[in-house]
C-alpha cells in the first residue's frame, strides 16, 4: 500500500512536470518525458527509502548511496519502458501524448516494485 502511495506521487509528479515542459516550454515531449521520469525517479526514491520500506533503513551513508544507485538502475529499466510505451502509442499509434505517458508509468510500477522489494531495499540481515 505504501508503495502504491508513494507511486501514485510519482506518477503526480511525472505528469506535472510532463505538462509543465510541453505547456510552458519549446521542449519536445520526448525531452519532456525524460526529464519528468528522473524526477519522479528521484521523488520516489526519497519517499521509498523513508517512508516504504522505512524498517530497512540503515544509518550506512555508503549503503544509502548503493541503495540510490541499485533504485536508479531498477527505474532506469522501467524508464525505459515507460518512455518505449509513451513513443510506440503517440508516434505508431497516434494517442494522446498525456494518455500514453500515463500507460507507460502503469507498466513500469510493477517492475519497480518486485525489483526494489527484492533487491534495493532488501531486509537488512538479507545484505
Amino acid at each position: 500500500i505504501k508503495f502504491c502511495l508513494v507511486g501514485a506521487s510519482g506518477v503526480a509528479v511525472n505528469m506535472g512536470v510532463f505538462y509543465f515542459f510541453n505547456e510552458n516550454t519549446a521542449i519536445a515531449y520526448q525531452l519532456s518525458s525524460i526529464i519528468a521520469i528522473e524526477v519522479s525517479i528521484i521523488n520516489n526514491f526519497f519517499w521509498n527509502n523513508l517512508w516504504t520500506w522505512k524498517d530497512r533503513a540503515t544509518d550506512d551513508l555508503r549503503e544509502k548511496k548503493v541503495r540510490f544507485f541499485k533504485y536508479h538502475l531498477v527505474t532506469g529499466f522501467s524508464a525505459l519502458i515507460n518512455y518505449g510505451i509513451l513513443i510506440l502509442l503517440v508516434e505508431l499509434l497516434g494517442f494522446d501524448k498525456y494518455l500514453s505517458n500515463l500507460v507507460g508509468i502503469l507498466v513500469a510500477m510493477g517492475i519497480n516494485f518486485i525489483v526494489n522489494h527484492k533487491w534495493t531495499f532488501k531486509k537488512n540481515e538479507e545484505i
